[in-house]
């Protein structure tokens, strides 16, 4: 049982440094993929950062073109960044 209770104060103990280091790492990944952008950040729960993703088309058809909206979602881990298969789409 104390194992249990060390693990839940631990998780909740990465909110601090998900908020300060792990919302630029998700921007600094997202930014680095061709054709994205990062929108608005925000820290859903320690070690989860839900993204506004802006995907440009590569060859724009008029000006001015909106790009396509995803909400995504990624897990922070002190420098290792992964996608999670969640998203929802916005027209």
């Amino acid at each position: 049982m104390l194992f249990l209770v060390t693990l839940v104060c631990v998780y909740a103990a990465c909110w601090w440094p998900t908020s300060d280091y792990g919302m630029a790492d998700v921007k600094d990944f997202i930014d680095a993929q061709p054709a994205k952008r990062c929108g608005n950040t925000v820290l859903v729960a320690p070690l989860v950062v839900e993204v506004e993703e802006y995907q440009y088309p590569d060859e724009p058809v008029g000006y001015p073109f909106s790009p396509a909206v995803r909400r995504c979602y990624y897990v922070s881990f002190f420098g290792y960044v992964a996608k999670l298969p969640w998203e929802r789409s916005f027209a």
